[in-house]
């Protein structure tokens, strides 16, 4: 995807990551867990260079969910479509910007030596105005924007990557010595996921998550 280092004001992974990481009941996690494929779900944004960045989605597997995987990714791109058609929603937004900005106020204090090394770092990316609260600030909702990086995410986009130290292999890393594997995924698995099935269960999601932050 594009880079999202000038976007720190409209954080567009940063509202899809929270959508899609969300943990209570009918979220994609739940519905994992309820099938008995996974124990933990985590999204982030990953990579974000000059020139690309990442939407990371990173899920612990049971045994069950490891000999399951073209289901579990089936039901992250429902996931996905799910949230893609119910639209961007600015109440939802704004609660994250909320939460940024309490995250900012009562931010632990750390080492003087590490935080004033990170804002040396943030200098030679943002404005200097920025660098102190850059990672909490979501002062500009752009629905267009962030529904656009929202249809980037595709099966064609995705790397999948899975670590089973069982799993067969033909190559060896020549830094860390790790065995390895590459596969090119094929089309009738990209048909599958680019069409998912979505459980019943994940069709109000997002509403279940906005009554749930604003009666909390």
């Amino acid at each position: 995807m594009p880079s999202t280092r000038q976007l720190y004001d409209q954080k567009p992974l940063f509202y899809l990551a929270s959508m899609l990481g969300y943990e209570g009941k009918n979220s994609l996690l739940s519905e994992l867990k309820r099938q008995g494929l996974a124990n933990s779900l985590y999204v982030f944004q990953g990579t974000d260079l000059s020139n690309l960045a990442t939407l990371d989605i990173s899920i612990d597997l049971t045994q069950a969910g490891l000999a399951n995987i073209d289901t579990i990714v089936e039901q992250v791109f429902a996931s996905i479509e799910l949230l893609r058609s119910s639209g961007i929603q600015e109440t939802i937004y704004n609660e994250e910007k909320r939460l940024g900005e309490q995250g900012f106020r009562f931010k632990e204090k750390g080492g003087a030596l590490g935080y004033v090394s990170s804002l040396s770092r943030r200098l030679q990316l943002y404005p200097t105005p920025q660098i102190l609260n850059v990672g909490y600030s979501m002062n500009d909702f752009q629905p267009e924007l962030i529904a656009d990086f929202a249809a980037k995410l595709t099966p064609e986009n995705m790397l999948l990557t899975v670590y089973n130290s069982a799993a067969e292999t033909d190559k060896t890393s020549p830094w860390y010595d790790t065995p390895y594997k590459t596969e090119t995924i094929s089309q009738a698995r990209l048909d599958r996921w680019r069409t998912p099935e979505i459980p019943a269960s994940l069709k109000t999601a997002t509403l279940i998550r906005l009554l749930l932050k604003i009666w909390s």
